[in-house]
């Protein structure tokens, strides 16, 4: 496989990581899942995730921005202070998916 540029290698991560979340939960996503998702080592995870806190907020930023109601939801029960922060109408929708 062709070598990928900083910003496209980290997307791909993100993106794997939000796949994760999105199918097993965001506070349960390991490195070494998403390494493996990604196609890359998990050092290469930590380069750009330093910390599995700082991976689990750009999820949650991630969620919010693009209105994904599960890690929302996901959020909500956890009080992540991402999820909590996020429009009242976000929210309610994430919410409401639970049931």
């Amino acid at each position: 496989m062709a070598r990928l540029e900083p910003d496209t290698r980290k997307q791909l991560i993100l993106e794997s990581a939000v796949f994760l979340a999105q199918h097993c939960g965001y506070k349960t996503v390991r490195r070494d899942e998403i390494s493996a998702l990604a196609g890359c080592a998990s050092s290469l995870v930590a380069h750009y995730f330093t910390s599995v806190k700082e991976l689990q907020r750009v999820i949650m930023q991630y969620a919010v921005d693009n209105e994904d109601l599960n890690i929302i939801a996901q959020g909500l029960v956890a009080n992540d202070p991402i999820a909590l922060n996020a429009p009242q109408e976000l929210k309610t929708l994430a919410a409401n998916s639970l049931l």
